[in-house]
């Protein structure tokens, strides 16, 4: 439960923001007094060896009855020992391997893992469950990202690329400008019946030209000549 000691720096930084002077300071010297280390279990493991090193016998039993108040009696475990006295029980074949480095190290173990469980499954207050949430927002995120992509690669590209019609767009200026070649639409058409259309327009010029005003004044002259 690493994160609930970036909760408490949130919550110390909110209080210094508010102005919460006095509520600062008696938020940290809860810190400082917190039997349960910020749920970290090497430093609980630290506290209980350090009383069993100095033979603090005293604060060993408070601070189990602590833990004991905080998570064994709610895992209903009810364990009474009750051992006789026994002279030397180190070399007692019954205790004596309770004195073993090996059987030390694993009940420490054995208590760690213990402990680090239990703080796993206990509830949560909500805001400490925030970084999860960020975390389960952030791989929706990603996840949507992926399908978004993989729906715009899916669809059918058009049939007319940007590269065919700037293609046509240039050839469409290139015949504005000038630059292409232009197609006469009568170079199907034989000469000889060009020359034969033109013949005939002609002859047809000349006729309409007897009428013009020229024409009559010299038919009136000749008539009068005569």
């Amino acid at each position: 439960m690493a994160h609930v000691q970036f909760v408490d720096e949130l919550v110390r930084e909110y209080l210094l923001f508010r102005g919460f002077a006095s509520t600062l300071k008696a938020f940290d010297n809860d810190l400082k007094a917190d039997k349960d280390k910020g749920f970290r279990v090497d430093k609980i493991i630290e506290q209980i060896m350090h009383f069993i090193n100095v033979s603090d016998l005293n604060g060993l039993k408070e601070y189990w009855s602590h833990l004991d108040s905080l998570i064994f009696t709610k895992l209903e475990i009810h364990v009474q020992p009750a051992f006789p006295y026994i002279q030397k029980p180190e070399e007692n074949p019954s205790f004596s391997l309770y004195f073993t480095r090996a059987w030390q190290d694993s009940v420490l173990v054995s208590l760690h893992n213990l402990l680090a469980t239990v703080f796993q499954c206990m509830p949560q207050p909500t805001l400490t469950s925030y970084e999860s949430d960020a975390i389960l927002v952030k791989k929706l995120q990603d996840k949507l990202a992926a399908v978004s992509g993989k729906t715009l690669q899916q669809q059918p590209m058009d049939k007319t690329s940007p590269t065919t019609h700037q293609s046509r767009l240039s050839q469409y200026a290139e015949r504005l400008s000038g630059t292409a070649p232009l197609v006469d639409d009568f170079c199907a058409v034989p000469s000889e019946q060009l020359d034969s259309t033109r013949e005939a327009r002609g002859l047809r010029s000349l006729l309409r030209m007897g009428n013009t005003p020229v024409m009559g004044r010299k038919a009136a002259r000749s008539q009068s000549q005569n």
